[in-house]
This record gives C-alpha cells, sequence and structure tokens, in this order.
C-alpha cells in the first residue's frame, strides 16, 4: 500500500522538476527575444517640465536601439510618487520603465509616511542618465556676492539672509538645508510653488536668496536678473564656468547633484537590465543628446546599474539625514 502510494508522488516529484526545468529556457528566451512590442516609460511628473524633456528626448533613440516604439506617460500627483506606484506594480518584464528622480527617489522616503513604493525594494537600478546641479542666487543689486557674505550675514540676522524654495522637500529647499547645516547658520526658508514664483520673487528683491535649479535659473541669470554665487555641485558648471563651487568658497564637502535616472520593476530579469542599460549607454553618447543636454544645463551620466544602485542607497540616506537634521515631519 505504501509503494503504491509513492509510486504516484514519485511521479509528481518528477513531473514537477520537468516543469521547472522547461521553464528555465522558457524565460531566458524571453529575455534574449526583449522586446517584441512597445515600451513604456513612466513619468511622476507634468509635461513640460525637465524630467519630461529629458524622457521624451531619450526615448526617441531607445526606440531606435530597442526596435520598438518607446511611448512617455505622465502620471502625476504627490510629488512624483503616484508614477512610482502604477510603475513599481507593473509586471516585471521589461515593458514598464519608471523615469525617477531625485525628488522621487532620494528626498521624498523621508517626506513622505506612506510611499505607495520602496525605492530600493520595489526597483531594479538600469542607469544614472543624467545630473546637473542648483545655484545659489540673489538680487542682482543685493549685498550678497559670495557664500562667506551669505554665511557672516546668517550669522549676525538670519532673518536677513531667507531663501525662496520651489517647495517644501524640493531640491532647492533640500539644498538649502544642506547649507545650513554644513555652514552651521540657519537661514530661514520661504516655500513657494515652483521655481518659477520663487525666482520672480528674488528678482524682484521680495526675498534676497534662492537655491534654484540652474536650468531653471539660467535665462534669469543670462538677463541680469539674477546674480549667480555658486553652484551646488561638487565640480563647476559648464555653462557657468566662472561661478564656484559651494565646496569650494568655504563649506568643504558640499554636494547637492539632482539627478535622473531609469529604473524598471524589481525581479526584472538581469539579461533585460543589461540590454536596457547598454541601450541608454549608447543613446547617451549621441550627439543630439549631448547638445540638447548642454543646453539643459545637464551632464550626461550613464554608469551601470551596480554603480546606480550603491549611489541610490547612499542618496535616500544622506537626504534622511538632512531631513531629521532640518527638523522636517514626514507628512
Amino acid at each position: 500500500m505504501k509503494r503504491a502510494i509513492l509510486k504516484p508522488l514519485k511521479g509528481f516529484l518528477h513531473a514537477t522538476v520537468l516543469m521547472a526545468l522547461l521553464g528555465v529556457p522558457c524565460l531566458g528566451a524571453a529575455a534574449e527575444s526583449y522586446p517584441t512590442r512597445p515600451v513604456k516609460i513612466i513619468l511622476g511628473l507634468a509635461p513640460g517640465g525637465m524630467n519630461d524633456i529629458v524622457a521624451r528626448l531619450l526615448s526617441d533613440g531607445l526606440a531606435k536601439e530597442l526596435g520598438q516604439p518607446v511611448v512617455v506617460e505622465n502620471r502625476v500627483g504627490a510629488g512624483g510618487t503616484i508614477g512610482g506606484g502604477y510603475a513599481a506594480n507593473a509586471a516585471p518584464d521589461g515593458y514598464t520603465l519608471f523615469l525617477g528622480a531625485i525628488s522621487n527617489m532620494a528626498i521624498a522616503p523621508s517626506q513622505y509616511k506612506n510611499m505607495p513604493y520602496d525605492p530600493i525594494k520595489d526597483f531594479a537600478p538600469i542607469t544614472k542618465l543624467a545630473s546637473s546641479a542648483n545655484i545659489l542666487v540673489a538680487h542682482p543689486v543685493s549685498e550678497f556676492k559670495t557664500v562667506q557674505e551669505v554665511i557672516d550675514a546668517a550669522r549676525k540676522d538670519p532673518q536677513s539672509a531667507m531663501y525662496a524654495t520651489a517647495g517644501m522637500g524640493t531640491s532647492p529647499h533640500m539644498a538649502g538645508e544642506l547649507f545650513n547645516i554644513m555652514a552651521k547658520v540657519k537661514l530661514p526658508s520661504v516655500p513657494y510653488k515652483g521655481d518659477g514664483p520663487a525666482l520672480t520673487d528674488v528678482a524682484g528683491g521680495q526675498v534676497k536668496l534662492a537655491f534654484p535649479a540652474l536650468p531653471a535659473a539660467m535665462n534669469m541669470i543670462r538677463a541680469g536678473q539674477l546674480r549667480p554665487i555658486a553652484v551646488t555641485s561638487k565640480q563647476r558648471s559648464s555653462k557657468l564656468p566662472d561661478v564656484p563651487t559651494i565646496s569650494e568658497s568655504g563649506v568643504a564637502g558640499y554636494d547637492m547633484s539632482p539627478w535622473v535616472g531609469m529604473f524598471a520593476p524589481a525581479q526584472t530579469p538581469k539579461p533585460i537590465i543589461q540590454r536596457l542599460n547598454q541601450a541608454f549607454a549608447t543613446v547617451l553618447k549621441s550627439e543630439r543628446v549631448g547638445q540638447r543636454f548642454s543646453e539643459l544645463a545637464l551632464e550626461p551620466v550613464g554608469d551601470s546599474p551596480e554603480e546606480f544602485g550603491t549611489f541610490l542607497a547612499e542618496e535616500i540616506e544622506k537626504w534622511s539625514k538632512v531631513a531629521k537634521a532640518a527638523g522636517i515631519q514626514p507628512q
């Protein structure tokens, strides 16, 4: 009787093993033939912004590399996290990608209590696409011409060195909070709804300082409406080579370099991740992308999935510490 029971069980186990073995080539074949249909890039921010421009610019080149159409889809809301939640729950087959940025992948975890995704657990990094800088600017006839002058004024009277931001938790806000920590000052922040209104008030003299994204400030700097004091990145910007970094201006080690990168849902097969990484590397080296990135004050990157994953973890830890030191409470 025992032998009669074991015989069908043995047959079942053999069948299960056979099915598992047969499944492995199928997964490999799917990765090897990828892609066989259109690929979608999810963006958590509104059309027309910097990240949207980058996504649409790269989608054209990616389509040529993959031999399939690439569509950009904007799913806006909650600081870009709604789009991230949608992408995180997509099938891990390489047909839904997510263009994430410092705001919704590195800063957001310290700003929101109930994010719809975990940037580390729910995504597979593909590559960091580009990095940029923010820039400390002042009204063109203000008393501030150097970083040290800002620090000295803030230590005497913090209210004399208030800075406008694009909103709580944005890169201009966090750039200022990092400055406060590293320069040992307390510049008060004034939140606006975006860089545009914030810079309008700085140019008008209502607020003396701001740390806007460099691309957002370039036209007003060129027009003489804003005075550039220092860039927030490690290196000087090729767009403003005579403007020093904050780090070289007395706040050693300071670095706030906004970035954008491409992600896939977690568990996406590694061969597909590598295929996409190589495709983006080729697109980023194209003359068309290089020229447009230069116009936008962006620096192409194109690192490996492993490098990007390590970088992301470091960024999340960094901005979490800044948020805690600044007393920012998750909402």
